[in-house]
C-alpha cells in the first residue's frame, strides 16, 4: 500500500517546522506458509516494513539528501500513527 501523508520536521538550529510531504509504501507482517499435518514452516515470515519513497519540501523531492535519522523517524512516526489512521472512517473511502 502506497500512501501519502504530511510529516513535520523540528530542527533543533531552525524555530520554524518544515512541513514535509512524504510518500511511503508500507507492507504489513505476513506468516509464512506451513505444510499441512507436519507444520513444517514451506515459506518465511516477513516482518511489517515501511519504506520511504518520497520527501518533498515546496515541491521538491529531497529524500536522496535526508539523513538517515530523519528517514527513521518518519517510519517510525507512520507505524505509530498506523492504527489510528485505520480507525478513521474517512481513511477507506
Amino acid at each position: 500500500m502506497i500512501e501519502k501523508f504530511t510529516y513535520n520536521v523540528y530542527y533543533k538550529t531552525n524555530y520554524k517546522p518544515l512541513y514535509l510531504e512524504v510518500e511511503v509504501e508500507y507492507l504489513p507482517e505476513e506468516k509464512g506458509a506451513l505444510e499441512w499435518g507436519t507444520g513444517l514452516k514451506l515459506d518465511p515470515d516477513y516482518a511489517e516494513s515501511v519504506c520511504v519513497l518520497s520527501a518533498t519540501l515546496k515541491g521538491v523531492d529531497i529524500v536522496d539528501i535526508l539523513v538517515d535519522n530523519i528517514i527513521d523517524d518518519i517510519k517510525e512516526y507512520y507505524l505509530a500513527t498506523l492504527e489510528e489512521r485505520k480507525n478513521d472512517t474517512a481513511y477507506f473511502d
